[in-house]
């Protein structure tokens, strides 16, 4: 029994090893992809006609990699940024 219960602390240690990769992996890829695209969070970005401020970027969704699927604040008629949140998807042009 002590050997079963060996082997599973061995297999419950290397998938929590392997887990921290895959995010350290998948954090790295998520900033190239948004280098690729040249933009970042607090960008402002042109959605039909109105400006944009992104405040969410997913680069696991889409089909472009060079154009990640982005959430913003839409610009206020008196200038400043609103709260609501907008999902722009690959539709923007980086201004």
């Amino acid at each position: 029994m002590a050997s079963c219960t060996e082997t599973v602390d061995a297999l419950q240690a290397e998938e929590k090893r392997l887990s921290l990769l895959i995010l350290d992996v998948q954090k790295r890829l998520h900033a190239a992809l948004c280098e690729l695209a040249g933009i970042k969070k607090g960008d402002i970005v042109l959605y039909k006609g109105v400006e944009h401020r992104i405040t969410k970027i997913e680069t696991d969704y889409g089909y472009r990699r060079d154009k990640p699927w982005v959430s913003g604040n839409p610009k206020k008629k008196d200038g400043t940024f609103g709260i609501a949140e907008r999902h722009l998807y690959t539709d923007w042009v980086k201004l």
